[in-house]
């Protein structure tokens, strides 16, 4: 019925329209990859956009020091293009410099699905449970892929993408949940202060 059981189970039985399997049951992967992607289009470059933007910057690197130790992370900002900042690791630190030291590009439009479909291919042989996180405050503004190119990618590489869209820019909720949802992730549009 969709709740998370929270106790150890060995074995149990499934019954679908009258036909009984039983499954063993195991703990999930504890392995973790993540790519971080990082909205750094025009978008953000001017005014209360570059306060924003610092300050989107400022929390994702605290809230880097709190990701499992077990997760290998890597670091990826968009606009027009996406370049790998920092390939896969699990140095908290060199991430957190890292994040520290990306700006804005001053018009630059965001591509954000070729930057989601980038992500997607460096995850494609990572170990263990595979997930973007995108944080954006711009939708896409090229239109080279599209959002289903994206999911069906997605999908093939067992990749759950998830995104936090910030409001009072060009994302939308209903944008981010065509991308994530598909891919059993999520996404949350929130104000800079949240």
């Amino acid at each position: 019925n969709g709740t998370i059981v929270q106790t150890d189970i060995e074995y149990a039985t499934l019954r679908l329209d009258g036909a009984v399997y039983s499954s063993k049951f195991s703990k999930l992967e504890s392995d973790l990859s993540v790519v971080l992607l990082m909205d750094t289009s025009g978008t953000m470059s001017v005014g209360r956009a570059y306060t924003d933007f610092r300050t989107l910057r400022d929390s994702l690197t605290r809230s880097i020091e709190n990701a499992p130790e077990t997760a290998k992370v890597a670091l990826i900002p968009f606009a027009d293009r996406a370049p790998t900042t920092v390939e896969f690791t699990s140095d908290r630190e060199r991430i957190s410099k890292a994040l520290k030291t990306l700006q804005p590009q001053s018009g630059k439009q965001a591509c954000l699905n070729d930057a989601l479909y980038e992500a997607i291919a460096k995850l494609s042989n990572a170990p263990g449970r595979r997930a973007v996180i995108a944080i954006t405050a711009s939708a896409d503004g090229c239109a080279t892929r599209s959002t289903q190119a994206v999911v069906d990618f997605a999908n093939e590489n067992r990749v759950d993408l998830y995104a936090l869209g910030v409001e009072g820019y060009t994302s939308t909720r209903q944008e981010l949940d065509a991308i994530t949802v598909p891919t059993g992730g999520f996404s949350e549009a929130r104000g800079v202060s949240e």
